[in-house]
């Protein structure tokens, strides 16, 4: 990083804008005091639910909210041919799963118009930016071709309220550290094919708004993470390694770049976000859903050994290098605040601990590299 980015990072240190593990406590203070909205019992209770993504990280996570504020919950799962369905392990029995294809426009018209949802959250994506440099194909059919499956059966569903999609920070792509926080308003730089997929959703949600009156939503998601987050993202590579010294006591901890900057929520906030948004969010509008907080790679790792009492020698491994990598993001999730009260309250460390917990209690989990 060159002395002028230094030095706009040193700004945003004293701006209070960077988790720092030395003053961890002040910035667990200060999260402690925040206030958010809470999805409305009245709206969702009885409300007939359709996710795609359903068995995925967030899409479990937002099932979960779901089942548990009364809603009537449907998913799109892949076939496979042993069904284990693994992240919805403790609720599966209480959703309506339906099996098919994302890239099927006749097969996902058909489900979507059979379940007839008021709700629709669109989360099914190739989600990690790699992929995107090894299968730009892959993913751009997956992400960009199956949101327009998804857009076009919405259209002449009766009782549409509302059709939800997951964008993504990483639409903004090369951000300066001059140019944080991110708002909407700032301009979209691009750095993978994943990023152009993301964009290509965003506008293809305006444009069904605009010319179908497609009640959608956007939001651009921050990094969000927590228990059952995919094995290849970075807080997983932190926290399994975490729980392998605790439990193995490992000594020696490996991983990619550690001088990017991210912006981290609980994916237990951000599904809370996404429910806002349906509730009180103008259609044919994005929101940036994000904690404020941005955080050195480095530091997390640190922070997470702090926190668990462990000591680990680094080494960084070539292979966990990505080709181009954004190298900060930190959002504003003032308008999201503005619109529909919500805000992040659980902080970064419950979070690593919830992780490392995780991991303790899935051990199978302990070996599985991907990257």
């Amino acid at each position: 990083m060159s002395m002028d980015a230094e030095h706009v990072i040193n700004n945003l240190k004293e701006r209070n804008l960077v988790i720092l593990p030395e003053k961890i406590e002040e910035y667990e203070e200060e999260v402690s005091k925040r206030q958010t909205t809470v999805p409305s019992k009245e709206y969702w209770h009885g409300k007939k639910v359709f996710i795609t993504g359903i068995n995925g990280f967030a899409g479990s996570h937002l099932a979960e909210a779901l089942i548990g504020i009364g809603a009537e919950v449907h998913g799109l799962v892949r076939r496979q041919s042993v069904p284990i369905h693994s992240n919805l392990k403790g609720f599966k029995h209480k959703l309506i799963l339906h099996t098919g294809n994302l890239l099927s426009e006749k097969k996902i018209k058909e489900i979507i118009h059979e379940v007839s949802p008021q709700v629709i959250f669109h989360l099914a994506a190739e989600s990690f930016v790699p992929t995107s440099f090894r299968e730009p194909g892959l993913v751009v059919n997956t992400n960009l071709g199956g949101t327009i499956n998804v857009l076009e059966a919405c259209r002449g569903l009766k009782d549409l309220e509302a059709v939800h999609l997951a964008g993504s920070s990483e639409q903004y792509g090369f951000v300066k550290p001059e140019d944080c926080p991110i708002t909407e308003e700032t301009e979209l730089k691009p750095m993978s094919v994943y990023a152009i997929t993301k964009i290509g959703l965003e506008l293809a949600g305006k444009h069904y708004h605009r010319t179908y009156n497609i009640p959608a939503v956007i939001t651009r998601g921050f990094n969000h993470t927590g228990p059952r987050r995919g094995q290849e993202f970075v807080t997983s590579v932190v926290a399994r390694q975490v729980a392998k010294a605790l439990l193995r006591g490992e000594k020696i901890f490996r991983i990619g770049n550690m001088d990017s900057f991210r912006d981290f929520t609980d994916v237990r906030d951000m599904v809370k976000g996404y429910m806002l948004a349906v509730e009180k969010g103008k259609r044919g509008e994005a929101y940036a859903l994000c904690s404020g907080k941005t955080i050195r790679i480095k530091d997390f790792v640190e922070l997470a050994m702090k926190l668990h009492g462990v000591e680990m020698r680094i080494e960084v491994d070539p292979k966990r290098i990505r080709a181009s990598d954004v190298p900060i993001l930190l959002g504003d999730y003032s308008k999201a605040k503005r619109e529909f009260g919500w805000e992040p309250v659980i902080p970064l460390t419950q979070t690593i601990k919830d992780m490392v917990e995780w991991f303790k209690d899935n051990q199978d989990f302990l070996d599985v590299e991907h990257h």
